[in-house]
């Protein structure tokens, strides 16, 4: 079993990403809060495809989130 850690995203995509995770992997998991209005999450107990289903999510979300923010 493997751990998860996301990168540092804004406190709307940390939300979004549990929701995800809650409903599809379900393993325990903990949110971390760095500056405001960002966090992080850290998932535990993961199988190789779990971990790649979050690394894929994390991929997919965050290039959404810096194109947004370059507009």
């Amino acid at each position: 079993m493997d751990f998860f850690e996301t990168p540092e995203m804004s406190n709307a995509k940390v939300t979004r990403f549990l929701g995800w995770y809650d409903r599809g992997i379900g393993t325990d998991r903990e949110r971390n809060s760095t500056d405001e209005g960002h966090g992080y999450v850290v998932c535990f107990e993961l199988t190789n495809r779990e971990l790649m289903k979050c690394s894929q999510w994390v991929k997919e979300n965050a290039a959404a989130e810096v194109e947004a923010q370059s507009l």
